[in-house]
């Protein structure tokens, strides 16, 4: 009886943490190996290839922890000119924070905004940062804005290094 109830006690003890809300991915559409264009003012085109994307699958956390539940979802995408761009949402009940991370072999861009007060796994989750979200950078060393669209992803950066506004190539 004492066992019974201290397996029922303890096993009690764990939290279900959920996924990544599929619906928020769709602010970064992308699949791995999928070719992403752009094309700025003067016809120039930079490519960039998908390297990897990872969606976190749900999980148990222990209540007693300090931990809270966090889901995750990174994409990846790399050129040949050995530049990056690292997109990463993280989701948790209170809200939702996304980060783009230009990566050049002269700096790193981090763009960064945070919805609070939602929770994305009960919400309307692909409305959360609205159509549109623009992200912008006072001081940086390669990339001063960005432009994202839901179903699209970004769509829009200005390379301040050469002047130049990229749009996607759709």
């Amino acid at each position: 009886m004492l066992f019974v109830f201290i397996i029922s006690t303890f096993s009690s003890c764990y939290e279900n943490c959920p996924a990544f809300p599929e619906s928020l991915t769709h602010y970064f559409p992308y699949s791995t190996g999928q070719l992403i264009k752009f094309e700025n003012e003067k016809n120039d085109t930079i490519f960039f290839s998908v390297d990897g994307c990872s969606t976190s699958k749900d999980y148990s956390r222990y209540i007693f922890s300090k931990e809270i539940c966090i889901a995750e979802y990174t994409v990846l995408l790399v050129n040949n000119n050995y530049s990056s761009i690292q997109l990463t949402v993280l989701a948790d009940d209170e809200g939702v924070l996304l980060n783009i991370q230009f990566m050049q072999a002269h700096g790193l861009d981090f763009f960064e905004t945070k919805v609070n007060g939602v929770n994305p796994f009960l919400e309307k989750s692909n409305q959360i940062f609205g159509k549109t979200l623009t992200l912008t950078l006072d001081k940086s060393y390669h990339v001063s804005n960005v432009k994202i669209e839901i179903n699209k992803g970004i769509v829009q950066f200005t390379d301040i290094n050469t002047n130049s506004v990229w749009h996607l190539i759709e």
